[in-house]
């Protein structure tokens, strides 16, 4: 799977690109415009500057201390990457899963984002910013320096280094042309605009004016930071939801698949050959091939040509520590094509090494890039040692001659003992220490492609939160007073860690989330509790006038309810298979292609009458007013409650164990056992026992895992059967 080279000249800025990111014609011409280096020409990009001397005869070889800044460029480039610590560094609780833990000390330092600890207390695996330029160097030095008297760092290059950087970087003079400015000036304008920005209910707004309040600034509430801020709670939250519609239109996904980006691809390669570079120090380069291997990717998936017919699919977008981006992805394969039996299983994915004669080409692949460890005795300091005694990966695994499924559903993969071997640091390995895959996968696009069969698991709930799970940070201990108030904006910004692959990412503005089919948000709300948005100096009477006669998505349904008769045997959730909404002119219309999967904004059970209303909408059809919807056998109900009683959507306890079964699937198993609990304490169900009976195994969420990592047992040795057994 060779993209090419850079063979393709923007005919405005003159720039090289590839193939696949030319952009269409314009219209009534000819020329193919290029929009992704200079928007058609709107963006003029000046020419690289000759680098300091300094930093040319470091990096060519010529200094005398070149061998040195080579030999510790790691450190050295921890040293600069725009933070100076005032703190000591906890070399011992650092296990090698991230930044240091950091043991702060003095007080005169200035927070950038950063979070301070509470007293008697440190913060755990914080990368703090903390400005201090009075003791730059010597900061630098004692986070940095190595214990090893012959890995010492050199002060006088670093203070030489830190004049360069003063000099001549234009990020350090300014700090601006980064990524973390970017998303800076997108929070700044949020937290800039939330005095003039409120919303509240049009029933309140009714209610205010009435009792004589025409000041919008006297009523409603702020917003804070919107769901429509790419990696902010409410986004993430959207996005782990949007996974579970897809989930409840397709069922299970079939196959989860993390691909990660190849910094040897030839196309990177021959590019860094051209300019005499490195792949780590052009991330651009790396994130562009990436993304388009990854769409091509995507691609083959939906034409069927690895797995069979896929019909539906998503993937999130991580960043490693070190910087290369990598894909989580679910796939939905058609029923007709679905991994039912073992044989089928194997004939997608293998978990053994490939013979070394017959297959020379897919040996040197997988045993370059999907080979585990080697860990356990004699490898201790591997990352993926826990506690320095085990993998926590629980390799190596078990041979077995056949696929087969453990009690909980995780698949046990058939790894023979077939003789075939590799050597990893002078260590032999087989195929226990195999991550699966599929070879033909792995032939066309010559890089770590992990596959995983998760149709019927238990995990089905982690993998979309995994998935979702939103950006990397750091965290540490935040020391605030009592009465100072949440600030999501902080909140986000604190200990936020942003690597330099995700910055070109989303300069690039490439897609973090992908899902297919599409799928559509659907807005509800009880009679005139439609949300409106006004500013503070608005006036209360415009405000209801304007927003009196505008529809809202619910009232445009009904509204098509009586238009189209093709849709009144749609519930409100299956409408966007067969209709698509325009939120500008507030309309549903017949679709003309395609489709979308519906999903209802999550409402949590104590909101009562609106989490009626939403139990209603997943049975009601055709409905034309709010008295449809509590209309039942000719009878219209005086509240959703009753209705939805009438229409046995609440026996025994029904409802309940319906938010129960909603939340599950998308909180941890310590938030559904705190729900529970809450149900008991308020004397809620009419028989708890029943509701226990039907949901032990969702409120015993987790417990399994945290017990099989503790006991150190694989999942084929431990079901919470055999749990409840031994204790």
């Amino acid at each position: 799977m060779d993209i090419g080279d850079m063979d393709v000249v923007c005919p405005d800025c003159g720039a090289m690109i590839w193939y696949y990111e030319r952009a269409k014609k314009d219209p009534g011409s000819n020329v193919v415009r290029v929009s992704f280096c200079c928007k058609k020409g709107k963006i003029l990009i000046p020419y690289l500057e000759e680098p300091p001397p300094l930093i040319r005869s470091l990096f060519n070889g010529f200094h005398p201390k070149s061998s040195h800044f080579f030999g510790n460029i790691r450190s050295y480039n921890n040293m600069f990457s725009f933070t100076s610590l005032g703190g000591r560094v906890d070399t011992a609780s650092n296990d090698g899963h991230g930044p240091p833990h950091f043991v702060i000390a003095g007080q005169n330092y200035h927070r950038i984002g950063s979070l301070l600890p509470k007293h008697g207390e440190f913060p755990k695996f914080a990368q703090l910013y903390i400005y201090d330029t009075q003791n730059e160097v010597s900061n630098r030095l004692s986070h940095f320096s190595s214990l090893d008297s012959k890995k010492a760092l050199d002060p006088l290059l670093v203070a030489e280094i830190l004049a360069v950087m003063d000099e001549h970087n234009l990020l350090v003079k300014c700090f601006l042309d980064l990524y973390s400015m970017i998303e800076s000036q997108r929070l700044s304008w949020i937290r800039s605009n939330q005095g003039e920005i409120r919303s509240d209910f049009l029933a309140g707004i009714e209610e205010a004016i009435s009792r004589g309040d025409f000041v919008a600034s006297s009523i409603g509430s702020r917003i804070v930071l919107p769901s429509s801020f790419t990696g902010g709670r409410r986004y993430m939250f959207n996005n782990c939801q949007d996974a579970m519609a897809i989930c409840k239109k397709f069922g299970y996904p079939d196959l989860f698949l993390t691909f990660t980006c190849n910094p040897k691809w030839p196309e990177i390669q021959r590019h860094m050959a051209k300019s005499g570079n490195y792949s780590v120090y052009r991330p651009d380069i790396t994130c562009r091939v990436f993304q388009m291997k990854l769409n091509l990717m995507m691609s083959d998936f939906r034409k069927g040509q690895f797995f069979g017919r896929v019909v539906a699919s998503m993937y999130t977008i991580e960043f490693q520590k070190r910087g290369l981006p990598h894909a989580h992805i679910l796939l939905w394969l058609d029923p007709r094509d679905k991994l039912t039996t073992a044989s089928a299983i194997d004939s997608v994915i293998c978990a053994e090494l490939p013979d070394k004669n017959l297959f020379p080409k897919l040996y040197s692949t997988v045993t370059n890039f999907m080979i585990h460890g080697p860990c356990g005795n004699g490898f201790t300091e591997s990352p993926c040692m826990k506690d320095h005694h085990r993998c926590s990966k629980f390799y190596p695994k078990k041979f077995v001659s056949h696929t087969s499924f453990d009690p909980s559903g995780y698949p046990i993969y058939r790894r023979r003992d077939s003789g075939h071997t590799v050597i990893k640091k002078e260590a032999i390995l087989d195929n226990r220490s195999v991550v699966p895959y599929n070879p033909k996968l792995m032939m066309k696009y010559q890089a770590h492609v992990n596959i995983e069969y998760c149709n019927k698991s238990n995990c089905i709930k982690y993998l979309f939160k995994y998935i979702n799970k939103g950006v990397d940070r750091v965290t540490a201990t935040l020391h605030t007073s009592d009465d100072e108030c949440v600030d999501e904006i902080q909140q986000y910004y604190d200990c936020r860690f942003l690597c330099p692959s995700e910055s070109i990412w989303r300069i690039f503005a490439y897609k973090i989330h992908f899902r297919w089919p599409p799928v559509t948000r659907l807005t509800f709300h009880t009679q005139g509790n439609q949300r409106v948005v006004f500013n503070d100096s608005s006036n209360l009477e415009k405000v209801l006038k304007s927003n009196n006669e505008k529809g809202t998505m619910f009232l445009a349904w009904m509204v098509a309810n009586r238009q189209y008769p093709q849709g009144r045997h749609l519930t409100y959730s299956q409408f966007p298979t067969l209709f698509t909404y325009d939120s500008d002119g507030r309309f549903w219309k017949p679709r003309k292609s395609g489709g979308s999967v519906g999903r209802l904004t999550y409402i949590p059970h104590g909101s009562r009458e609106l989490f009626y209303l939403r139990l209603l909408l997943t049975a009601q059809v055709g409905c034309t007013s709010f008295e449809d919807l509590r209309m039942v056998n000719g009878h219209v109900h005086d509240s959703f409650r009753e209705a939805c009683a009438d229409l046995r959507l609440l026996e025994d306890d029904q409802d309940f164990i319906n938010a129960i079964v909603e939340v599950a699937n998308i909180e941890s198993g310590y938030s559904i056992r705190k729900m529970f609990s809450w149900f008991l304490m308020s004397n809620s169900m009419s028989d708890p026992f029943n509701v226990w009976e039907q949901l032990w195994e969702i409120l015993a969420d987790g417990i399994l895992y945290q017990k099989r990592r503790e006991l150190n047992l694989p999942g084929e040795l431990l079901s919470l059967n055999s749990l409840f057994m031994f204790f």
